[in-house]
């Protein structure tokens, strides 16, 4: 198993941040600002979705669970508890990689309690799974991420409701409510932003 694959990262293995970056963000955070918290993640979201890939490779019983969802759980986590010390990119990344072994135990023991008759998954984690219905994992991560970039590029507003509900874990209500904007409107938007997303990765982004 590489190092990688294990969670564990080397600085060099990742791309690097201006100097004091890293420490800087964790700082704002540790003073409330959870908008340093969503920048860190940015940062090293490629470096993350690697990492979890390679943790769900050989887990069957999380089949249904994609990459993205384990990534989403994890910076959700993060946003519930309080800061955390991080100095650099590969600390941070490796701090995360603990959660999201965490993550899948969780996932692996609510998978159990579902083969009882036990509730049924996430309804944040569906787009994803709709998403990674058009093939192979790496190919649509890389799609993935660019048409959500392109999203935020064309239509912010859009591009914030996903990152409020899928990143942050907020319901509909809570997302309007962020946003100061009608439920009504959010929904409508929300809509839009996932059969776009679904039809950009389905043309390979």
């Amino acid at each position: 198993m590489s190092a990688l694959s294990a969670g564990v990262i080397a600085e060099q293995e990742l791309r690097s941040l201006a100097p004091n970056e890293a420490v800087v963000l964790c700082q704002r955070w540790a003073r409330g600002d959870v908008a340093a918290l969503e920048t860190m993640y940015d940062q090293v979201y490629d470096d993350l979705m690697v990492i979890a890939v390679r943790k769900l490779e050989n887990e069957r019983r999380l089949s249904h669970f994609s990459p993205a969802c384990l990534l989403s759980e994890t910076f959700i986590r993060f946003r519930r508890q309080r800061p955390f010390y991080f100095a650099s990119r590969a600390h941070f990344c490796n701090i995360a990689a603990r959660q999201m072994s965490q993550v899948m135990i969780d996932q692996v023991r609510e998978y159990l309690a579902a083969k009882r008759g036990g509730p049924e998954r996430d309804e944040m984690c569906s787009l994803y799974e709709e998403i990674y219905s058009f093939g192979e994992a790496g190919r649509v991560v890389d799609s993935l991420h660019l048409a959500l970039r392109e999203l935020a590029r064309l239509e912010p507003r859009q591009a914030h409701i996903v990152r409020l509900r899928f990143f942050c874990g907020c319901t509909i209500e809570e997302a309007a409510a962020e946003m100061d904007i009608s439920i009504s409107t959010l929904k409508r938007s929300w809509s839009d932003a996932r059969a776009w997303l679904v039809r950009q990765v389905g043309h390979g982004g």
